[in-house]
């Protein structure tokens, strides 16, 4: 595959930014993006029904030589992504949206809080994390993003490292790969659970709740998922199963077994990616290597299987 030179790349390896600017400029990106796609879909869309109309292609971009079957096309208006409209609809001052999309652009403008990235996120179709990823021209050019804040603490990351610790699939560099993946498995006790620094031993039922959390859990995978494996070399099992997982699979007879086996599922099967990219990047020699992603891909198999056996569309609506 060839390499993709962008137009205009970093010319420093270095770049800082602050969390709230990578935030602003995968907003403004991604906003743009679509309205990018909109006037694609309107220069399309006119290309065809002068097709339809005259027979004749004007576009040097595409040509027609038959009309498509069920297609309707509809142009849309720029203003539709514009953030007036998305205000409007949104039922809120437009004030508030360009604080969020061009505070950069104003001197000691704030920064962005979580409900708005999260809401933002939302907004846009993405997941919060895609807020907070690398750009493009940072992983083309292998940039080092330096992070500053309003006070001591900054540092340094790869973009590309930085990309997959957004994402939950790796943790940065200088951290424990086991520990990250162990940390990641843990669901968050009760509400009520306390801090204090006055106490050596937990009250025993602080520690029950919190093994509840981690071990009894209908929905925990720390021990499906296995937050410590074996490689794969050292097992016995690394061949794929016979029969099929889901072929030997029970769904849950309740709504709500279904659905806590389906969460347990997904959580042990994000686990099984942490896991094999870990095991791809520490594997030593081939053998072990290939020895250890076909472990990998049997569990996230099983994990898959548990998921698709209890899917509601399969079983039946809620209750």
């Amino acid at each position: 595959m060839d390499s993709i030179t962008p137009k205009n790349p970093l010319k420093e390896t270095f770049q800082e930014i602050t969390v709230t600017e990578l935030v602003r400029l995968n907003l403004n990106g991604l906003l743009s993006h679509y309205q990018g796609e909109l006037e694609v879909n309107n220069a399309f869309t006119a290309a065809y029904l002068e097709y339809e109309k005259t027979g004749k292609n004007v576009s040097i971009i595409w040509k027609f030589t038959n009309r498509i079957l069920n297609f309707e096309p509809k142009k849309r208006k720029i203003e539709e992504l514009s953030l007036a409209k998305i205000a409007q609809g949104l039922q809120v001052d437009i004030s508030v949206l360009r604080s969020i999309f061009e505070g950069a652009r104003r001197k000691g403008s704030p920064e962005i809080s979580v409900e708005e990235v999260v809401w933002m996120a939302k907004l846009l179709d993405v997941a919060p994390s895609y807020l907070l990823q690398p750009l493009r021209v940072h992983l083309e050019n292998d940039v080092t993003l330096l992070f500053k804040s309003k006070g001591k603490f900054q540092f340094e990351v790869k973009a590309r490292e930085w990309l997959l610790w957004v994402h939950s699939l790796r943790p940065l560099t200088g951290l424990s790969s086991r520990t990250f993946e162990e940390s990641m498995m843990k669901l968050t006790p009760e509400p009520n659970a306390r801090i204090s620094s006055k106490r050596d031993i937990w009250p025993s039922d602080e520690m029950q709740r919190i093994g509840n959390a981690l071990y009894s859990s209908p929905v925990s995978a720390v021990i499906h998922a296995q937050s410590e494996p074996i490689p794969g070399h050292l097992m016995s099992d690394s061949k794929p199963p016979i029969p099929h997982p889901l072929d030997v699979l029970q769904a849950g007879k309740t709504y709500l077994d279904r659905l806590h086996r389906r969460t347990r599922a997904a959580l042990a099967c994000m686990q099984h990616v942490r896991q094999v990219l870990r095991f791809t990047e520490e594997a030593s020699e081939d053998r072990k290597f290939k020895l250890d992603v076909d472990w990998c891909l049997n569990r996230i198999r099983e994990d898959l299987s548990l998921i698709y056996a209890n899917r509601e569309t399969q079983i039946g609506s809620k209750p």
